[in-house]
């Protein structure tokens, strides 16, 4: 393997460390071990580097990447990859390169080390043992485990149960789980090991079992950080080519997770499935034990609908803005999440909110955090409207919305006789949508011409807004799915757009599968297309032992 025999010089790091692009060459030939990357200012290139140390024996040892680790306390990531590789391949790195904050977290991955590497290591660095008692549960060192006196650690436990084919693991699983009291001391979203642990942990599929290690993602200049949950490695999974391992079927007891309580323990999985239907239904107390630090793929549009449909998360929402900014994440999506909130808080008949300023003068909420949804699915009472639309004359359109829709005339006649309003096409929209007579449909128009406007305007963002929520808010589907899969494609239905924010989402396929009798599902299974098109154009036939199906479509 081709090594670099020089020492480069600190300019020479500088200069590298300065330039920012992204390139293919480098990526590449720090991820098959070969050299120190031109451009380590990128961020991907950087990945590609901590990836290829940890892979490759020869490129932790190359000198000048211990220059680089030396360089600056910004380059302690290589470090920790250096180390890391060096454990795994049976060396104990000496003191002047294992400060602090140079101690590797994973070390068991991509390779696990000999039980006399793992002791020696938890010896001569015992703030380790943790990691070191971790690595004995993938590796099954039963004995190493026992002699580090640990606390019972609801991650090792998880790694251990994953690991249960091995004796030595499956020993190590049993120990932790008949003590009476579990901790969670380590944490592999922060990748920390406490020094207070909590006492009362539980297995809450917290943990980057080696299963959830083998995904990876081709790196490129746009390679997305967060795109698996967790970052033990610290290399998000970059690679040279993309694995994704095909998600895994529910089994009965998973499946028994989704409409019933949880269990003190959670299986083995993924759970992204649990945390989607948690945030969809507003059901606080699941989803703030099953939520992991930042969002699941589909979670935003899920806790969108939920915050809509139960105050209870909105007001919990309200008071955690932190989680509002984490599952948010873009400053667009973090002002739409607010928008939900307020909504539900209006739909309760709750204006203070909205209307509030501070002692400057200025509105609490401000204008671009204002909602418009505030009738679906809770209809606000009569007179609200017309107070917040003189409160909050920004609101006034929205607020004539909701009369329509109510059929509240008077509060109607109140708002659009305010200085300013005029009428718009989604109010034209909803006009028709209901059997209230044509007073709504006849004002908007002849106000329209009063005003000489051609075509009434409509919003920027105006689609999602011309949708009626009766019909659209909580779509079914007649789609049976064959199986029920952990992961966020079971929500979401391919459209492009919906109502709420504009955002698709439709949880008809999970609720159609949970509603449908098992021979029903397993009739979905075994059709030539693993899944029914439309459930309701099939005949089914209990048999004693095998069902049958004559599918009409």
């Amino acid at each position: 393997m081709p090594t670099l025999s020089f020492h480069p010089s600190p300019s020479s790091l500088t200069a590298r460390l300065e330039r920012v692009t992204y390139s293919r060459p480098d990526c590449s030939a720090a991820l098959r071990g070969f050299s120190l990357p031109q451009h380590l200012g990128n961020d991907v290139v950087r990945l590609a580097l901590v990836a290829g140390i940890r892979r490759h024996v020869d490129l932790a040892r190359l000198p000048e990447l211990a220059d680089l680790c030396a360089y600056s306390s910004a380059q302690n990531v290589f470090a920790r990859a250096r180390n890391a590789r060096l454990i795994m391949s049976g060396e104990i790195p000496a003191q002047d390169m294992m400060g602090e904050d140079c101690l590797p977290y994973c070390i068991w991955h991509p390779e696990v080390a000999t039980e006399d590497t793992y002791r020696a290591l938890a010896t001569q660095y015992p703030s380790m043992k943790y990691q070191v008692g971790r690595a004995c549960a993938v590796g099954g060192y039963i004995d190493l485990y026992r002699e580090l006196n640990l606390l019972p650690d609801t991650s090792i436990a998880e790694e251990a149960r994953e690991n249960g084919g091995v004796q030595g693991a499956r020993e190590i699983y049993h120990l932790i789980m008949a003590t009476p009291t579990r901790y969670k001391v380590m944490d592999d979203y922060t990748r920390k090991i406490s020094s207070s642990p909590r006492a009362g942990a539980q297995l809450n599929a917290d943990t980057a079992v080696i299963a959830s290690m083998k995904s990876t993602r081709k790196h490129s200049a746009d390679f997305p950080a967060h795109w698996r949950p967790f970052n033990i490695s610290e290399d998000w999974g970059i690679a040279e080519k993309s694995v994704s391992p095909k998600p895994a079927a529910l089994g009965s007891a998973e499946m028994e997770l989704i409409d019933g309580p949880l269990p003190p323990d959670l299986p083995t999985m993924n759970k992204h499935l649990l945390i989607l239907m948690a945030a969809y239904m507003g059901n606080v107390d699941r989803y703030a034990r099953l939520r992991r630090p930042w969002p699941v793929k589909a979670e935003l549009k899920c806790l969108l609908r939920g915050i809509y449909h139960s105050t209870f998360m909105a007001t919990w929402l309200a008071r955690n803005d932190s989680i509002v900014i984490a599952v948010g994440r873009h400053p667009s999506d973090i002002k739409a999440l607010r928008r939900a909130i307020h909504a539900r808080r209006v739909m309760n008949n709750d204006i203070a909110h909205i209307t509030a300023r501070n002692e400057a003068g200025q509105w609490i909420v401000p204008d671009n955090e204002l909602p418009y949804w505030t009738w679906y699915p809770t209809m606000p009472q009569r007179q609200v409207m017309a107070r917040l639309a003189q409160l909050r004359p920004t609101m006034a359109a929205a607020c004539l919305r909701v009369c329509i829709a109510a059929n509240y005339r008077e509060d109607y006649e109140e708002i659009i006789n305010l200085p300013g309003v005029v009428p718009d096409s989604a109010m034209q929209f909803e006009a028709g949508l209901h059997g209230w007579g044509d007073y709504y449909a006849e004002d908007i128009l002849r106000r329209q011409e009063a005003l000489g406007i051609k075509h009434l305007a409509a919003d920027s963002n105006w689609e999602w807004k011309e949708m009626d929520p009766w019909r659209e808010g909580n779509p079914s589907s007649v789609e049976l799915l064959g199986e029920l899969r952990d992961w966020h494609e079971a929500v979401s239905s391919g459209q492009d757009g919906g109502m709420y924010e504009g955002m698709g989402l439709e949880t008809g396929r999970i609720e159609l599968w949970m509603s449908c009798p098992p021979w029903v599902r397993d009739a979905a299974r075994t059709s030539k297309y693993g899944f029914l098109a439309d459930v309701s154009s099939a005949v089914f036939h209990e048999e004693s032992k095998k069902p049958k199906l004559d599918d009409r479509t």
